[in-house]
């Protein structure tokens, strides 16, 4: 097994026994925030927000599509009534983990989620981001925070 394989398998073992012994997952590092709170559109209409992350000093997370490591991930876009929904992602910068190049998340981070709007919402249309925060040794269980898009109706 090549050893980018091996370690990422010991990485998430770890996590998940941290997890099941109900120490800390990777939300208690990254803070997340939407913005706006809500817009205001009609059908057709496009629309997007601004999630924003803060990760603490020390850890880091893992640019969306990062080929050896979890990357953050934005699930759920094919159940809004979203056409052409996307998702702009950070790049990160290149970094070291464990000896291997890696695209890095650290700091403060953004990214963008919109499309067009196809029908009108009957309330929050829930998105989930799903990340894992390590520092230099370890990696914490992956978090899955709950991302709301609300959207009020243009009268």
């Amino acid at each position: 097994m090549p050893r980018s394989k091996m370690t990422m398998i010991l990485l998430l073992l770890t996590a998940a026994a941290a997890s099941a012994q109900g120490l800390r997952d990777s939300g208690s590092v990254v803070k997340m925030t939407v913005q706006p709170k809500s817009v205001t559109a009609a059908v057709g209409d496009q629309v997007s927000w601004t999630v924003t992350l803060d990760i603490d000093k020390g850890w880091h997370l893992y640019a969306h599509g990062d080929p050896k490591y979890y990357g953050i991930a934005v699930t759920g876009l094919d159940s809004l009534p979203l056409v052409g929904a996307e998702v702009a992602y950070p790049a990160g910068k290149k970094g070291k983990f464990l000896d291997e190049t890696v695209q890095l998340l650290e700091g403060r981070q953004a990214l963008t989620i919109g499309g067009f709007l196809a029908a009108e919402p009957t309330g929050p249309m829930l998105l989930e981001l799903e990340l894992q925060a390590c520092d230099e040794k370890s990696c914490l269980a992956p978090a899955f925070l709950q991302v709301p898009l609300v959207v009020e109706p243009k009268r």
